[in-house]
């Protein structure tokens, strides 16, 4: 099968750090490199400490990967807002560009249309048949994300 005049075929190899920003005390996120592999972990953030080691922990997570598209759950509840605003800058600072996708959306692009509401535990089994293997929440609702990223575009 040959390919037609004048068409160009090619592949975007994209670097993606999808992350579910920490409320109080926990968050998660999904590396994808170009190769598609993926490499999950889980951010903790501690209360009691100066809020402004969380987002050095954040920035230092940015800086570790350095991705070259960054996804974030547009927020809607106060508690991650102020992570989401720090991802935000360290992602302005290090020139990553950023995608924002609210959860129900999500859902909606990877379950169907009706399927907003998806709650937290079908999120979880979903990612975790999907990929054959455990997952925390957080580490999930990111995964969500990322796919949510790919149907999109």
């Amino acid at each position: 099968m040959g390919m037609a005049a004048g068409v160009v075929w090619y592949t975007l190899c994209v670097r993606i750090l999808s992350i579910d920003a920490p409320g109080t005390r926990r968050g998660g996120y999904v590396f994808e490199d170009s190769d598609g592999s993926l490499t999950f972990g889980e951010i903790e953030v501690d209360p009691t400490k100066p809020e402004r080691q969380d987002y050095l922990q954040l920035y230092r997570l940015l800086q570790q990967y350095l991705p070259e598209l960054l996804i974030i759950e547009r927020p809607f509840l106060h508690i991650i807002a102020g992570k989401i605003g720090g991802l935000k800058m360290g992602a302005a600072v290090l020139g990553i560009p950023y995608w924002e996708i609210n959860p129900s959306r999500a859902k909606v692009l990877v379950f169907g249309k009706g399927r907003g509401r998806a709650d937290k535990k079908e999120v979880k089994h979903w990612a975790e048949t999907t990929l054959n293997r455990k997952l925390s929440q957080h580490c999930a609702d990111s995964y969500l994300y990322l796919r949510a990223y790919h149907l999109a575009t």
